[in-house]
């Protein structure tokens, strides 16, 4: 990880074990106001952690004591701990890698995610190569002659698997 938090303390410890939140929630960083709660060593059967009481406690708990909760969970495909998680969230942000994410497989995702009804707050593309020639990094707009307003404004349109 890019913290380099010790991951012998985490969540898998709060849930099978009678530890307290306080001590395996790391607050201890470099930057201010963030807490971070690592995995933890892997269970023999994480669903069956993930999808116990004392998780559903868990939940509510950190909803209590802190603004914003994020669940880093694995691939969407696949395993079932996205699936567990995000009922007793507010959305899921869905994070691609460009030219490595298949695109049927995010397809498949976003209308597994449609299908169970799950909030799709959006998409997180990574690696988009940037422009070291714009002064805005990777933000560049066709303002030339050559671009067409028209074109542009169909290519940007959400796609339709992303509509309620």
């Amino acid at each position: 990880s890019r913290l380099q938090l010790p991951n012998e303390l985490g969540l898998s410890n709060l849930i099978a074990q009678t530890r307290s939140p306080e001590q395996v929630i790391n607050d201890e960083l470099p930057i201010p106001g963030l807490s971070v709660l690592t995995a933890g060593k892997i269970p023999p059967d994480p669903t069956k952690l993930l999808s116990s009481e004392k998780m559903k406690g868990l939940i509510k708990y950190f909803e209590d004591i802190f603004d914003l909760v994020i669940y880093d969970t694995p691939p969407v495909l696949g395993l079932a701990d996205t699936t567990l998680l995000t009922p007793s969230t507010d959305g899921l942000i869905l994070v691609t890698r460009i030219e490595k994410t298949d695109r049927s497989a995010l397809t498949q995702a976003l209308d597994n995610l449609k299908l169970s009804r799950v909030n799709v707050l959006g998409i997180v593309a990574n690696g988009v190569q940037g422009d070291a020639n714009s002064p805005y990094g990777y933000y560049k707009y066709g303002y030339g002659n050559n671009h067409k307003e028209q074109d542009w404004e169909e290519e940007e349109k959400v796609p339709s698997t992303l509509s309620k």
